[in-house]
């Protein structure tokens, strides 16, 4: 028994000595994961990568974490720059299928100066003077022209938000005044013999006012001149809304405020000198106590005004081709027209006497104080009358640079309902209110003239030439 149990302790330990002298074995453990060539969400193979420190050729990679995934770094390119937004957003909730999204033109404000010529419409003047012999009108009975007047305009403007659709304008015209004078003479023994027509309101007939000639008791020599006269100007503000644009049209609807004035006259003179047989004027006259009477000075002046002022709606449109463009901008006006008429006239009388001045002429006349009932043509009257203004403009232009272009346009205005200096003369008169005739002052007969607000159309048009600046 004891012999068994040494014999065994002896194979135990012989075999413990063999096992230390062999070389040990290395445990069994997982393989170790190999990285990969490229990352598979890379848009671009990475640049080489740099060995890492402390691992040499030859030696294996420091092995992965096998619990943690790998990181996608992203894209590797730069991001282009942030898509803006437009200016407004179309409504989801309603479908937007009526929502304008368009840009106006580029510019944020313009001033355009304009000069040109203006032809006013022709002036009516009744017949004035008229040979006493044959009846042959000698001034007025036609008519008068005026040249044309130089014009100068200016109109400027500016968007009033981001895209350029809505914006501010004025702007405003005005005229040199053109006159046109006529005058008549006789020689200094009364030829040719002139008188002054109107129908006396007492008789019905026609009747005269001698400037010249020469009778069994009279003779005179004398001259007679018109002078008639015009000019306008006016201003005009508003909104401007771009309904179209790019970069071969543009349109534009105005809306605003619209005044012109048109401002005319017409003024007759008469000088008579009597050469035998003045006049000689009895109390209550004025001029009474001068005597027989040796020069005669008569002046009658019309003047009338309108007034414009109206709501104006129009379009401007603008077509391009290339450098060139052409544009036309419709306008139409309704409000109302402040006619103004003013009426002065007087009579000088020149005698050994003296001098008295009497007020009123032939035609502007009214009817004394002592008289009444009439009012007469003498002094100022205000109506206010309805009416309608259009105005069309087209106009051409070449671009220069960037910023400046320059323009030829014509323009054509038509004004309805208006008073003019001519249609204020009425040719019936009660001698009573003539302070040349014998009767003046007497209570005879009818209130004669009367006004009777004779009105018309005016036309007027003209050229301009321009010079925009945009900005």
């Amino acid at each position: 028994m004891k012999t068994r149990l040494l014999s065994s302790t002896a194979a135990a330990l012989l075999a413990a000595g063999f096992g230390i002298a062999q070389s040990p074995s290395l445990p069994s453990i997982a393989p170790i994961p190999q990285a990969p060539d490229t990352l598979p969400t890379l848009s671009a193979p990475p640049a080489a990568a740099a060995p890492i420190q402390g691992q040499g050729q030859g030696e294996r990679p420091v092995p992965m974490n096998p619990t943690t995934p790998p990181v996608d770094p992203g894209p590797t390119t730069l991001p282009g720059p942030p898509i803006m937004p437009p200016p407004e957003q179309p409504c989801t909730a309603c479908g937007n299928r009526f929502t304008d999204q368009h840009i106006g033109p580029k510019e944020n404000f313009w001033v355009i100066l304009e000069y040109g010529y203006t032809w006013f419409a022709p002036a009516k003047v009744p017949v004035l003077a008229k040979n006493t012999t044959t009846g042959d009108a000698l001034l007025g009975g036609q008519t008068q022209s005026f040249n044309a007047a130089p014009a100068g305009q200016i109109d400027f403007g500016f968007w009033l938000n981001e895209r350029h659709t809505v914006g501010f304008y004025a702007g405003g015209m005005m005229t040199d005044k053109r006159s046109v004078e006529n005058s008549l003479a006789s020689d200094a023994t009364g030829n040719p013999p002139i008188s002054r027509p109107f129908v006396n309101a007492l008789t019905g007939l026609n009747d005269t006012l001698i400037v010249s000639g020469q009778s069994a008791t009279q003779s005179a020599s004398g001259a007679i001149a018109s002078n008639v006269s015009a000019r306008m100007d006016g201003i005009n503000a508003g909104i401007a809304w771009n309904v179209l644009h790019c970069s071969n049209y543009s349109l534009n609807f105005t809306f605003g405020y619209r005044y012109v004035d048109l401002d005319e006259q017409l003024a007759i003179y008469q000088s008579t000198h009597f050469l035998t047989g003045g006049p000689t004027y009895l109390p209550p006259h004025p001029a009474a106590g001068v005597g027989p009477v040796s020069d005669l000075q008569i002046t009658d002046r019309f003047r009338t005004r309108n007034q414009f002022h109206g709501v104006e709606f129009g379009l401007d449109g603008e077509w391009c081709f290339g450098p060139l463009f052409v544009g036309i901008a419709p306008k139409v006006a309704f409000g109302t027209n402040r006619q103004t008429t003013d009426v002065d006239g007087s009579t000088t009388f020149t005698g050994p006497g003296g001098t008295v001045t009497v007020p009123g002429g032939l035609y502007a006349v009214g009817t004394p104080t002592a008289v009444a009932g009439s009012e007469g043509l003498l002094g100022g009257n205000v109506v206010n009358r309805y009416a309608v203004l259009a105005d069309v403009t087209g106009r051409i232009g070449v671009q220069l640079t960037a910023y400046t272009r320059i323009t030829a346009g014509y323009n054509f205005m038509y004004l309805n309902n208006v008073a003019r200096p001519g249609l204020e003369i009425q040719p019936i008169i009660n001698p009573r209110v003539i302070p040349a005739s014998q009767a003046f002052g007497t209570n005879s007969g009818p209130n004669a003239p009367q006004r009777e607000f004779d009105r018309t159309d005016y036309v007027a048009h003209g050229l301009n030439f321009g010079l925009e600046v945009r900005y």
